[in-house]
């Protein structure tokens, strides 16, 4: 290997590097667990029903502490974005059938490569994110920011400047917090008291 300023040498041929520029310091948190909480409303993003299955909805509902309502981000350096990974099932969520129809909902599935699969991850003034769909450039968003006591909403995709979006074009719903956890034991050790459901997975505590 000979010594090149700017470089990645590979046996005696110089490769460039490409210099990826990022206003913040995500990058950093690949791979780590969160909880993605609404705001305004507090609620939590989930896998309904702890399933494993491809095709299971994703929703906002109140925290119950189990790991269908943690994600691990896991930065894509191919184009600057994250895969948001369920910590239950280590399944995807992304936009049902790669959609880029505002109102398409979002959806637990194996990893496939698409783009529906990635979000860019921006930071907001107030400390919260918006999570933007990478094919489509529509934000996640609750369709019902404030469901009544106890009720889940879907997460969908939505417009946050397009007036001609059939959902309601609101950039304030469109925001998340990232709440770090840490996972306790795996799927395997969990105790299981849900009765017939999906085993409990992973449970865990807030770091």
């Amino acid at each position: 290997l000979g010594e090149y300023r700017g470089e990645l040498v590979v046996s005696d041929v110089p490769v460039p590097l490409r210099i990826i520029e990022l206003p913040f310091t995500l990058p950093s948190l690949t791979g780590r667990a969160f909880e993605l909480q609404t705001v305004p409303g507090n609620l939590l993003v989930t896998v309904d029903g702890r399933s494993q299955e491809d095709g299971a909805a994703v929703l906002v509902r109140p925290r119950i502490g189990f790991a269908e309502q943690v994600v691990r981000l896991l930065y894509q350096s191919c184009d600057d974005t994250y895969a948001v990974v369920a910590a239950h099932s280590a399944k995807c969520l992304g936009i049902v059938g790669g959609s880029a129809n505002a109102g398409a909902e979002v959806v637990q599935a194996a990893s496939n490569g698409h783009a529906s699969q990635r979000v860019r991850i921006l930071p907001n003034d107030d400390g919260s994110f918006t999570l933007i769909a990478q094919h489509s450039g529509l934000a996640w968003a609750p369709r019902d920011p404030s469901p009544r006591d106890g009720a889940s909403s879907p997460v969908e995709q939505r417009g946050l400047i397009s007036p001609s979006a059939p959902v309601r074009d609101d950039r304030s719903t469109a925001r998340f917090r990232l709440r770090p956890v840490r996972l306790m034991n795996d799927r395997a050790l969990a105790l299981d008291f849900s009765g017939g459901v999906a085993p409990a997975a992973v449970v865990y505590r807030e770091a």
